[in-house]
């Protein structure tokens, strides 16, 4: 989602980072 615009929610929630990686 907004990953990489905020870098905080990567560590905090690993299931976003992986919606990112998808996208």
């Amino acid at each position: 989602m907004h990953s990489e615009l905020n870098p905080t929610v990567g560590p905090f929630n690993p299931s976003t980072n992986v919606l990112t990686a998808i996208k």
